[in-house]
């Protein structure tokens, strides 16, 4: 019988708690010790910290994905001026090709032009000596 009083007892005693709710804090208090006290605070700065880590891995995600992004535009680029500096390189050794010629060829104008000037006074000094022959004829 004394588990059936122990037992109303005990129901009193909780429907009096019901009643009482700054009797549950002290009741809370005394059962627990400190430390399972702090736990709902801990677990309510934890979350803060895991949802503040939450944002920043989601903004690190974004930043990852600009930053994907304009790598692959570089690697676009750089492809695109590779090609170019490839263009270029081929037109350097066609002008560099051009370049020979025209020096070859100013070359053999430079020569024609000593023959020319060379034909050009054997040209006067016949006709420096015809002049001559012709102011004897004439005296």
């Amino acid at each position: 019988m004394s588990a059936t009083i122990e037992d109303s007892e005990f129901r009193r005693w909780v429907e009096a708690l019901h009643r009482h709710p700054e009797w549950r804090e002290e009741l809370r208090r005394l059962v627990l010790n400190t430390e399972v006290l702090e736990l709902p605070a801990l677990l309510r700065e934890t979350a803060a910290i895991v949802r503040d880590l939450a944002e920043a891995q989601k903004r690190n995600e974004a930043r990852i994905e600009e930053l994907t992004e304009l790598h692959r535009r570089n690697e676009a680029r750089i492809g695109e001026l590779t090609e170019l500096h490839k263009r270029n390189e081929a037109r350097i050794e066609e002008l560099a090709e051009l370049h020979k010629r025209n020096e070859a060829r100013i070359e053999e104008l430079a020569e024609l032009h000593e023959r020319s000037e060379a034909r050009i006074d054997r040209l006067e000094a016949a006709i420096a000596e015809l002049a001559e022959a012709q102011r004897r004829t004439e005296e």
